[in-house]
């Protein structure tokens, strides 16, 4: 140990000889000073402290400022290290965000268009498209109205001259607010071979129909997303109550 005291304030004390050289600190004035290898106590930081500060002055001094804000000096130690977990999540995010982009800007489907392509699905007995489009919970009461509509088609058409089924979709109601729409079906056979006795003109339903036409209310809901699906359980009673 080597007696001193503090250059400033006087303070007496002890310091390891180990501390030679080193930056030291009085515990009673905290002036910063270093003790020489004679043992003399003098003010400032030790020579080692000043030369590292004056070798990176010099190099700060030889970069520009640009380079002084390289990305680069913010990294931490070793570099910048991305686990695998992270790029999974980076990934997930990505397509998650992509996705929704695209759901965003697709064209919104309208009722006259689901109508359209359930009529056409009634028309050739597609009991897969029926389930499709049902809403959860009403697939297996879809199926049943379908079958029903399609028993009911082939008694008509046992009159009809011409047994091609052309299709007919008019909205009746879309309330997007209380996620429930109406719209209705009319199967009629092909007017362009149709004998003229068997056409008749319903202003109401926007344009030739068959004596002999069926005509089905389908019943909608909307789902959380905005898409319209056919209330299979409504369809069903409807159905039953004209028959």
């Amino acid at each position: 140990m080597i007696d001193m005291t503090c250059p400033s304030c006087g303070r007496a004390g002890r310091v390891p000889r180990d501390k030679i050289n080193m930056r030291l600190v009085c515990k009673k004035c905290n002036r910063v000073f270093h003790l020489t290898p004679q043992g003399v106590a003098i003010l400032g930081e030790p020579p080692a402290v000043k030369a590292g500060a004056a070798a990176r002055a010099s190099r700060e001094g030889g970069r520009s400022e640009s380079e002084k804000a390289d990305w680069r000096d913010m990294m931490p130690e070793g570099g910048l290290t991305i686990s695998r977990r992270g790029v999974m999540i980076g990934g997930a995010a990505v397509l998650i965000l992509g996705s929704l982009y695209l759901y965003m800007n697709m064209p919104s489907e309208t009722l006259e268009d689901k109508t359209k392509e359930v009529g056409y699905a009634l028309a050739g007995n597609d009991l897969g498209v029926i389930r499709g489009l049902a809403s959860s919970g009403t697939t297996a009461d879809a199926e049943s109205w379908a079958r029903g509509v399609h028993d009911l088609l082939e008694r008509k058409r046992a009159s009809w001259t011409n047994k091609e089924v052309r299709t007919q979709a008019n909205v009746i109601e879309q309330n997007r607010r209380l996620s429930r729409g109406e719209s209705m079906i009319v199967l009629y056979p092909d007017a362009a071979t149709t004998r003229n006795n068997e056409i008749s003109t319903e202003a109401d339903l926007g344009g030739p129909m068959s004596k002999n036409a069926v005509m089905i209310s389908v019943y909608w809901s909307l789902d959380s997303l905005g898409k319209w699906h056919v209330d299979g359980a409504g369809c069903l009673k409807a159905l039953a109550m004209s028959q």
